[in-house]
């Protein structure tokens, strides 16, 4: 090896762990040489790491435009680029080096990351792809293309790679991590418990590792576990909003109250936003809102999509069919022509009717939830957005609606029973169910569970008041909550005559 390449070795060498050091080898290099563009790339790379940012730019672009189809050189500038904030020529530069040599894996990393962050996915895992054919088994390659691939829904494939990461470098805590999480999605805890214990048995001071840790262990059932784990969590990272209002969500469904409500106000220091933490200290602490935050509601069904069927089935929810039987009795042989589902989820109700009804819409504020009731086809039309609001913008009328878990979300039904009156067919129905309150008198209350109970008297004096009448209304039990049923009603209403 020549002295020249030699010093270029050193100094690539150097540029990860020691900066400075790679730049005073690289000025040895061009005080004898001052005009030679790899010595001037490597340099701009080592300057824009040590802060240096507008010189190291400098330096690669003189040695990009000395020498314009040299493939690193396009590369570092492109690097140099990224980290001045300059992302379109970095994109730019980068694709110019690709189409120097298609397997740069320099540039196909930092351009698939670029793109990546920029939610452009599909050609950031083509990017990623060409790093991995350029150097196959690189673990950071492997893990960056996992990442995009989990992020456009294909989780097999980014699951496998991940594994593979961890294969590599058991103590890779991100890859395990986000295998964990896949786990999780597709209701394999046991599985995710085993690859989060195996990452703190490498690094046990992981915060992350020890919430999600946490979040398996309630899935498997083990809450006193669940706890410490969330609370180990906290202990690492103390304002680990993400933990404290994982805490406070078990210690809630736990009725460790005031555990609840200190874990909440805890998760509202970190982030004072938190409209999950908030709701539920409204709940805990006696106030009974309007309504939820949105982003409680959204958030709460995004994190639970993928699970939730199994959940309810666990919970022996048997709403969906119950409508669809109590439908079946008021309007027998009967089918629907157009109906509406708020509130769709995963798509249980349309499941539960079947053919009678012939067109579907539904809505949802979870996108990940009408993601899954895509899935089912059943959906003429499927739409993102608040129930009473969709209603504002929509001229159809419906011979079915449905608000299966709907009102137990909504603290103020009063908007929403006149706009589905305004919508609903003259021979339609209208098909709620309910938490129950035995006081007729009361409205309706935010429970420590979070959602709200409403009395029958509530809905017999909002039918009223939005031209509505009550057909028929059955007591029932709308699901098991730690092994006690949950008392509700199924009310069926329809145009006042």
């Amino acid at each position: 090896m020549s002295d020249l390449a030699a010093l270029l070795h050193e100094a690539g060498r150097l540029l990860a762990g020691n900066p400075a050091a790679a730049l005073a080898l690289l000025d040895r290099g061009l005080a004898e040489r001052p005009d030679l563009p790899p010595l001037l790339s490597l340099k701009g790379v080592a300057l824009a790491s040590l802060g240096r940012v507008a010189e190291g730019l400098s330096c690669a672009r003189k040695a990009a435009t000395a020498a314009p189809q040299w493939a690193d050189g396009l590369a570092n500038l492109g690097h140099v680029l990224q980290v001045a904030g300059q992302p379109a020529e970095a994109e730019q530069v980068l694709a110019r080096a690709l189409a120097q040599d298609s397997r740069h894996f320099v540039a196909a990393m930092n351009l698939g990351r670029l793109r990546a962050m920029d939610g452009r996915l599909a050609p950031a895992i083509e990017n990623f792809r060409a790093a991995v054919a350029s150097q196959p088994g690189h673990p950071a390659a492997l893990y960056n293309l996992a990442l995009a691939l989990r992020r456009s829904g294909e989780r097999v494939e980014a699951l496998a790679l991940f594994r593979q990461v961890l294969q590599a470098q058991p103590d890779q805590v991100e890859a395990a991590n986000q295998a964990a999480a896949i786990l999780l999605e597709q209701g394999e805890p046991q599985q995710a418990l085993a690859l989060l214990d195996a990452a703190i048995a490498h690094g046990p001071g992981h915060a992350r590792t020890h919430n999600n840790r946490g979040t398996a262990l309630r899935a498997l059932g083990r809450a006193p576990e669940a706890l410490e784990a969330y609370r180990q969590a906290t202990r690492l990272v103390p304002d680990h909003a993400e933990a404290w209002r994982n805490l406070g969500l078990l210690a809630a469904d736990q009725r460790l109250v005031p555990d609840a409500i200190e874990a909440f106000h805890q998760a509202l220091r970190c982030r004072a936003d938190d409209a999950v933490a908030r709701h539920m200290l409204d709940a805990l602490e006696g106030r009974t809102t309007a309504a939820p935050p949105r982003a409680y509601v959204a958030r709460s069904f995004d994190n639970f999509a993928d699970s939730f069927d199994r959940q309810l089935k666990a919970l022996d929810y048997r709403v969906p069919d119950a409508l669809a039987a109590l439908a079946a009795a008021l309007r027998p042989g009967v089918q629907f022509a157009r109906a509406l589902d708020l509130g769709c989820g995963t798509g249980l109700v349309a499941a539960a009717f079947g053919d009678v009804v012939a067109d579907w819409t539904g809505v949802d504020l979870s996108p990940r939830m009408l993601a899954r009731a895509q899935e089912r086809g059943l959906y003429a039309r499927l739409a993102e957005a608040d129930a009473v609001e969709f209603l504002a913008a929509d001229a159809a009328r419906y011979d079915l609606v449905t608000a299966a878990d709907v009102l137990i979300y909504l603290g103020d039904l009063a908007p929403l029973f006149a706009a589905v009156a305004r919508h609903l067919a003259p021979d339609g129905l209208f098909l709620v169910s309910i938490e129950r309150i035995d006081d007729d008198s009361q409205d309706s209350q935010l429970t420590i569970s979070g959602r709200y109970a409403q009395s029958d008297g509530y809905i017999r004096r909002l039918a009223a008041a939005s031209g509505l009448a009550i057909i028929r209304r059955e007591p029932t039990v709308v699901r098991q909550e730690h092994g006690q049923p949950v008392a509700g009603s199924l009310i069926a209403l329809g145009p006042a005559a």
